[in-house]
């Protein structure tokens, strides 16, 4: 295909890509657009759940958790021991006032990888936003017990523990 040519294809799925490939790359470059946000790229060689990942990811960055859940659900259909999809759909729970629902896909997605480095912090993020920086705490130090030598693990836990002290410390003074 030569530099500057646009192919477009449209899925059954209503979503537009743009396919481009210019001289400097080796690769197609594709562009997604979508209603709620203008485009984003990724490498040509995506799959549509790569799609769904990064389009999810941000539809919670604007607040738009119900279409990130939808987004994570059809990852899930197709892949249900995903657990980085399992995670954020948790977390998308999370961030809606529904800790409940929340947790219960973070220790689903866990359960899938007890490990993942990932889903633990997403876990422990979830957590401390829902108001829990116990169960936060409890959860990062699992995740330093995986991995010692991961210093931004360490950092972290020491800020939500300042955090938790300072608002210890504030809550005791009014």
């Amino acid at each position: 295909m030569p530099e500057g040519t646009i192919l477009f294809i449209i899925p059954t799925s209503f979503l537009i890509y743009f396919f481009r490939r210019k001289k400097s790359l080796s690769v197609l470059t594709v562009i997604f657009i979508s209603d709620e946000h203008p485009f984003f790229f990724m490498d040509g060689s995506a799959t549509h759940e790569q799609f769904l990942m990064r389009q999810s990811d941000i539809l919670i960055a604007d607040g738009q958790y119900e279409k990130a859940i939808s987004c994570l659900d059809e990852i899930l259909k197709e892949h249900p021991d995903n657990e980085h999809a399992l995670s954020m759909k948790g977390f998308a729970y999370c961030l809606m006032g529904d800790s409940e629902k929340g947790i219960e896909c973070l220790e689903e997605a866990l359960e899938i990888d007890p490990c993942s480095k990932e889903v633990l912090i997403i876990f422990a993020d979830a957590c401390l936003r829902s108001s829990m920086p116990e169960r936060s705490l409890e959860i990062l130090d699992k995740a330093i017990s995986f991995y010692p030598d991961d210093d931004g693990l360490v950092m972290l836990k020491e800020v939500i523990i300042m955090v938790r002290n300072k608002n210890d410390i504030d809550s005791s003074l009014n």
